[in-house]
């Protein structure tokens, strides 16, 4: 029998935190670059059902999105009513194509609101298989990233999920409408209240995406789908921050410190004047939180002084590069360049200024590109 407990566990709160991203400002991404994101992050939700023959199937219930992680364990946020069928056995696939029993089930439950219609379940992988990429929704300070970007109405959002018309992950443009607190409810098979929806948004949205990850024009997670309101056809879902309040209500103090994160830090390098670095992007690194779907290797600039003229290069025969001049107290962006430098090479030059300190952050102009590269700096 499946085992449902409206505790999440601790471990789950010190995960959620562990895979917090420090972002200090956003800008808005192409559709291709929201699709690529979503497309790591998005899961299909399904039970296994055996046929007359006695063969199995994997029926197709909803989609989900990967909020945490740590060591081979992973949690996805989705609708609570994909789970209607009974105790029979739930999957989860991701995007390589793989597929995973869920392990636990974790309903969410409101002191106001009651029972929730989302959940958070469990899977766990293989130790020879590859990390999953997480949603991101809060930063390092636990706080969400949509409260510093807040929707507005007729913003554009972004619906992900696993149609059952259509084969793999659809990514619908929608159109955002209204924030209610509360929202309407629906009901379970067991005549059970499912409330917190407070997301209105209007979009075409297919059959099987209840639990969809609903994502802003920055890539940010804002809500889930879960169902349409059939008086005038909107489109509705749970906010995010119905969730991580609840999460949070529900762990009391059992917020951990992050010990081990699925999303891992960037490691910072530093390098001096005139000196040249051989390095390599991976699909390791660090997440470019300047530009979504994007991988990033840092390094901090020592041995300047105020007034001194740099200049850096950027070069790869492998990928188009893009160079990227940050504050490191700040994380605001100071500069940047595509193709200053010959080809699809990058070059920047600038003075610099007392009290700042540089990084100079290695990245791509398509996303998730990988490879060897040189960085050189030298000053005029």
């Amino acid at each position: 029998m499946m085992n449902f407990d409206y505790r999440l566990p601790a471990a789950l709160v010190g995960v959620i935190v562990a895979g917090m991203t420090q972002i200090q400002i956003a800008t808005a991404q192409s559709d291709t670059a929201i699709e690529q994101n979503a497309r790591e992050i998005a899961v299909s939700i399904g039970i296994k059902a055996k046929r007359f023959d006695g063969s199995t199937t994997l029926d197709p219930l909803g989609s989900g999105v990967i909020i945490a992680g740590k060591g081979n364990n992973y949690y996805v946020l989705t609708a609570a009513h994909n789970f209607e069928d009974g105790d029979g056995e739930y999957v989860v696939t991701t995007h390589d194509g793989n597929s995973y029993p869920i392990q636990e089930r974790y309903p969410m439950r409101d002191s106001q609101l009651g029972n929730l219609d989302i959940l958070v379940a469990r899977f766990t992988t293989k130790s020879n298989q590859p990390s999953y990429r997480l949603a991101k929704w809060l930063n390092n300070n636990e706080g969400l990233l949509v409260n510093s970007y807040p929707l507005q109405e007729g913003a554009t959002i972004y619906i992900c999920g696993f149609p059952q018309s259509a084969a793999g992950l659809k990514v619908i443009r929608g159109q955002f409408r209204r924030h209610r607190p509360g929202g309407p409810s629906s009901e379970d098979p067991n005549g059970q209240s499912l409330g917190g929806y407070s997301l209105s948004y209007e979009a075409e949205i297919d059959y099987g995406m209840s639990g969809s990850p609903i994502l802003d024009q920055n890539g940010y997670l804002v809500g889930i789908h879960g169902r349409q309101e059939y008086e005038d056809k909107k489109k509705l879902g749970i906010a995010i921050e119905t969730v991580w309040a609840v999460a949070k209500s529900q762990l009391s103090n059992q917020i951990l410190a992050a010990k081990e994160s699925v999303n891992r830090p960037p490691l910072v390098t530093t390098i001096s004047v005139n000196q040249n670095l051989r390095g390599q992007l991976g699909r390791t690194d660090g997440d470019n939180p300047l530009r979504l779907a994007h991988f990033r290797d840092d390094y901090r600039l020592s041995g300047v002084s105020p007034g001194q003229q740099i200049q850096v290069n950027l070069n790869s025969g492998v990928f188009d590069t893009y160079l990227q001049l940050v504050d490191a107290s700040t994380g605001n962006l100071i500069k940047f360049d595509n193709d200053g430098g010959k080809g699809l090479n990058s070059q920047l030059t600038f003075q610099v200024k007392p009290g700042v300190d540089y990084l100079i952050r290695v990245t791509t102009y398509n996303t998730r590109a990988t490879g060897n590269y040189t960085l050189k700096t030298s000053s005029n």
